[in-house]
């Protein structure tokens, strides 16, 4: 009996013996052999557990392998030597690892759809070449339709893998959110962007453009990679009038969608409430502001002033996102913090109505009065817990006159001022509220007023 080689197991014939054998060893080893250079194996590995083939599948240099995958699986060769080509014709959005039976071994994935080589040290596995892998992206001139784009690649794309990149020149804007590619007559899927939302309206954005798409096989659609515009909102100087904006976007906007954003350096200010505004000659949409207000003259601001503006389909409207009076947040005081002021902060001066009764809304902080007559001061409405109010008394040109003032009003000692009742003359007082009651101090009496 012959011994076996260290690596294949070939089986060597004894030299001057194994009489009568030799033959049959030489001729099952040359078998062996013949496998080894181009033998190919069919095996079904559909499922979710990894699969071992048999000694016999094993002896092939092509394993190909075929079923409907329904989780990821490895693929493991035995433990020796050689070079292995795996044509993975399985289905199903998973992956094989060709590995081998060594503990510890990583191994390589094999794509779906094409012929990978790969070697095995008989520990681990590692990639020779693949029929894959490229330094080029495949390249077409787009054909078919812009929303329904076909292409025919050289050499043929025969299968679509995950991750599979491919370019091509559209022939001209989408012009719906869910166009279709189609390469060398496969099966279209819809194209998406930013990991799976709907394109929009020119996406793909115009004739000649350069797109780069990249195929998901679980989700079974491609990315557009380069989505257009890239993260800015289409922009144009205005053409038109201040009153009927028309703003030429180029790349041209194929069709108005929801939501969709354009600026636009103005050439003047409106003059009228209902401008409108006509983006690529789409039609012709009325501006608002605020959520549906009609727009004040000059909101759009003047010449070079730049406008941006969002369209809502349902209302086929544009909506003015910054007109002139639009104040930024950040330039807002912050209430919870120091601020400092290089202007002087003010309240305008309220002239209460004079009469038997005199009423006082506190969202006047600061208020006169001038007594033609004996008067009651009533309740102060809209007071505030902390806040301080100030009230000037007049004097007419008679004098004497005084005020009973309501219980809300609280004085030091419990005793209300006796005011200055000379003709003419004005007293100034203090006040702080509890957002109950009003506390009151005099803050000087008998001023001339000139």
């Amino acid at each position: 009996m012959g011994t076996p080689t260290p690596n294949k197991g070939y089986t060597l014939p004894t030299v001057n013996g194994d009489l009568n054998i030799w033959g049959t060893e030489l001729n099952t080893s040359l078998s062996i052999i013949d496998l080894n250079m181009g033998g190919n194996a069919a095996v079904n590995v559909a499922g979710n557990t990894d699969v071992t083939p048999n000694a016999s599948q094993a002896q092939n240099l092509v394993q190909t392998l075929s079923g409907v995958l329904t989780g990821n699986i490895g693929y493991l060769l035995p433990a020796a030597g050689g070079f292995y080509i795996i044509q993975n014709d399985a289905t199903g959005a998973f992956n094989i690892t060709v590995k081998t039976v060594a503990m510890g071994s990583v191994g390589v994935v094999a794509p779906q759809g094409v012929a990978t080589l790969v070697y095995s040290d008989g520990t681990d596995v590692m990639l020779v070449s693949s029929a894959s892998t490229t330094t080029v992206v495949p390249w077409i001139a787009a054909g078919g339709t812009v929303n329904a784009i076909t292409g025919t690649y050289s050499p043929a794309i025969d299968t679509l893998i995950d991750g599979l990149i491919l370019g091509f020149r559209a022939t001209g804007a989408n012009t719906t959110t869910a166009p279709t590619f189609s390469p060398n007559g496969l099966t279209a899927h819809p194209i998406t962007q930013y990991g799976g939302a709907a394109l929009v309206p020119g996406s793909i954005p115009a004739a000649a453009w350069e797109g780069l798409i990249r195929y998901n096989l679980a989700n079974t659609r491609w990315e557009l990679l380069n989505p257009f515009p890239a993260g800015n909102a289409y922009w144009a100087a205005a053409g038109g009038t201040a009153d009927a904006i028309t703003l030429t976007i180029s790349p041209a906007i194929s069709a108005l969608y929801d939501g969709l954003l354009v600026a636009g350096r103005m050439t003047g200010a409106n003059t009228i409430t209902n401008p409108t505004l006509n983006i690529n000659g789409l039609g012709a949409g009325t501006i608002f502001k605020n959520g549906g207000s009609a727009l004040a003259v000059g909101d759009t601001g003047g010449a070079n002033y730049e406008c941006l503006f969002r369209y809502k389909l349902a209302t086929t409207r544009w909506e003015l996102l910054n007109p002139k009076g639009f104040v930024d947040p950040g330039t807002l005081v912050k209430t919870d913090a120091v601020s400092n002021f290089t202007k002087q902060q003010y309240f305008g001066t309220a002239t209460l109505t004079d009469g038997a009764t005199i009423n006082w809304d506190c969202d006047n902080q600061v208020a006169k009065v001038t007594l033609g007559g004996n008067r009651t001061m009533a309740a102060p409405t809209n007071m505030k817990n902390g806040a301080t109010y100030i009230l000037r008394v007049y004097q007419d040109g008679t004098g004497s006159r005084t005020i009973t003032w309501n219980a809300v009003f609280r004085w030091p000692g419990g005793t209300a001022p006796t005011l200055t009742t000379t003709a003419g003359k004005m007293d100034i007082i203090t006040f702080t509220s509890d957002g109950t009651n009003m506390y009151g101090v005099i803050g000087g009496q008998n001023y001339t007023v000139t």
